[in-house]
């Protein structure tokens, strides 16, 4: 049988609260009852050491700030600690479903020491955070992916920011800010910007770095850098200084344009600047030579063009794998030059002959300079006097061609000639001096002699005064002419021997010539007077040099005698030996007379 005490109020005699006595234990209800404080009802200055949980230790905690701890004490910061014993019971707030009962989610401390948060959901439910207005900002699925700013993550990391998405890594001065790919546990590349402000792209041995696009693969970096290795048809062009196109590849055509676009199939490399400059050096570190290398089929040619923004085709380089020859073009891809595959060098002509016009540099042979109306080769000096052009013979000096003072000078060693165009006169010239050397070359000699000697001034003999110079000789002939006669008809029946000599201003006449029919003997005293001489003389002039003959013996001495006035030679008689005839008689003449 059961007691039962109901008092409405129990109050001291003041009327205030029942106040314990210090250190006495007021039970209230028992096992199983149910201690109701009416709404409205309030409890005031009310403390507790914890909420007891029927265990051995305090459940709940209330600190005077007003902070809970569970399972533990509240802390002095805190509003809600979470206390775990560190060792079996973990730390952490588990969520459930109400109508399963079951755990759906946990926020937790891992056991141990590690002292490591957990956040776990069942494997049929994703983790979606929240902002205080309710619109999703991240999710993690059961699959183990992050959407941030997607609900429909696709990727491990999938990051949707609308219009604007960016991810950003933030580093202070001395770090640097780093995304690093491992395959397993070994990393093979990673992006950083480093802490002097350098972009690094890094790939481990073996690996290489892939860029794509359009779906196909774009550049990749290994042991050098590829460009579309996957051989698609693909352009590339790079940017620089204003200009769109300073470099492009242009990968349907097989064709690269520098400063432009190229616009022709047949232009495989295209060059366009303000200068159209293709410039190509050996660099200073490289071992051998940098080449440049043009390859077509054995039946095409290669060929390198030249051209403005207003036609492509102004000149070309272009070699002929058929016909094994290099031409060379110009103004609108007008051929004027070529190597043939002899390796003649030809100017003006396509095939090497002495009489094609143009240059023919031969290697092993004749190289000739030919033109149809103009000077074939010209040769200058600038500055100074010497040597122009120089022959040999084995590696020794033969002669050359000099210049001296405005004039052409030849010869070898210190024998030439100096053509001193300005004064009409050829000089003794001495190459080695580069100078005038005169009074000392000969001009032949007697074993071998010049021919024939033709001057239409004079020559001086011996000497440079008046006295020496030989200004004229002729030789000749002439016909003697009878005008009149003392004893001797006047007709000459035959002349032999008519001739003359002159030198100078003489002459020396000579000739035999037979009077007509005369009567009577040759006597002393007998005159005849003669005419058609080769020149008029200039003054009288008298000698004993003439003969008369009759059937071949000297019968009479003659003399000559010459009128200055009347150009007549005078014969006279001075001596007769026997008594010839007039009739039958010559006479013969070999004279002297000055005009």
């Amino acid at each position: 049988m059961s007691s039962i005490l109901k008092v409405d109020t129990i109050q001291d005699q003041s009327g205030n609260n029942i106040i314990n006595e210090s250190g006495n234990v007021i039970t209230i209800g028992a096992s199983g009852d149910t201690i109701t404080v009416p709404a409205g009802a309030t409890v005031s200055g009310f403390t507790s050491a914890g909420i007891d949980d029927n265990a051995t230790s305090t459940a709940i905690t209330i600190s005077s700030a007003e902070n809970v701890g569970i399972g533990g004490a509240a802390s002095s910061t805190q509003r809600l600690i979470v206390n775990g014993d560190g060792s079996n019971i973990i730390g952490g707030i588990e969520f459930r479903n109400a109508a399963s009962g079951g755990s759906t989610a946990s926020i937790g401390m891992a056991s141990g020491t590690s002292n490591a948060l957990s956040i776990a959901v069942n494997d049929a439910a994703n983790m979606v955070f929240k902002n205080t207005g309710g619109t999703e900002r991240m999710r993690i699925t059961s699959a183990g992916l992050v959407g941030i700013g997607t609900s429909s993550p696709t990727h491990n990391l999938t990051v949707d920011g609308g219009t604007s998405t960016s991810v950003s890594l933030i580093k202070d001065e001395t770090g640097s800010a780093t995304v690093r790919y491992y395959n397993g546990g070994s990393q093979k590349s990673y992006i950083q910007l480093t802490a002097d402000e350098d972009m690094d792209f890094y790939a481990a041995s073996g690996v290489d770095q892939v860029f794509y696009g359009n779906g196909a693969e774009v550049m990749r970096l290994s042991s050098g850098v590829v460009f579309n290795e996957g051989s698609g048809d693909r352009d590339f062009r790079v940017e620089s200084n204003n200009n769109a196109n300073m470099l492009f590849v242009d990968g349907g055509n097989d064709a690269v344009g520098i400063g432009a676009v190229p616009t022709e199939a047949t232009h495989a490399l295209l060059v366009q600047g303000s200068n159209g400059t293709l410039l190509m050096s050996e660099l200073e570190n490289l071992s051998g030579p940098v080449n440049f290398q043009l390859t077509a089929d054995d039946t095409e040619d290669c060929r390198i063009t030249f051209g403005d923004k207003a036609d492509n085709g102004r000149g070309r380089i272009v070699y002929s794998n058929t016909s094994e020859h290099m031409r060379f073009e110009v103004n609108n891809l007008s051929e004027k030059a070529r190597i043939d595959a002899s390796g003649n060098l030809l100017v003006g002509m396509t095939s090497n002959g002495v009489h094609n016009s143009g240059i023919g540099l031969v290697p092993n042979g004749i190289s000739h300079f030919y033109t149809g109306g103009n000077r074939a080769l010209e040769l200058g000096r600038g500055v100074s006097d010497g040597e122009i052009l120089r022959f040999n013979r084995s590696g020794t000096t033969v002669g050359s061609i000099d210049a001296l003072n405005g004039d052409l000078a030849l010869g070898n060693d210190d024998t030439g000639l100096r053509f001193a165009g300005g004064l009409d006169a050829i000089y003794g010239y001495n190459p080695a001096t580069n100078s005038n050397r005169g009074s000392a070359i000969n001009l032949g000699d007697s074993g071998v002699p010049f021919k024939d000697l033709y001057l239409s001034g004079g020559a001086f003999l011996g000497g440079t005064g008046t006295a020496n110079k030989l200004d004229d000789y002729e030789e000749g002939t002439w016909t003697p002419t009878v005008s009149t006669a003392t004893g001797f008809s006047t007709g000459v029946t035959s002349t032999n021997y008519a001739t003359y000599t002159k030198i100078g201003n003489t002459v020396f006449i000579r000739s035999n010539f037979q009077l007509g029919n005369s009567s009577g003997n040759l006597t002393a005293g007998d005159v005849i007077q003669l005419t058609g001489l080769p020149f008029a003389p200039v003054a009288q002039d008298h000698v004993i040099q003439c003969g008369y003959r009759y059937n071949n013996t000297n019968n009479g001495v003659l003399s000559v005698t010459t009128a200055a006035t009347t150009n007549r030679l005078y014969i006279i008689c001075v001596s007769v030996t026997g008594s010839p005839a007039r009739n039958g008689g010559g006479v013969a003449i070999n004279f002297t007379y000055k005009v």
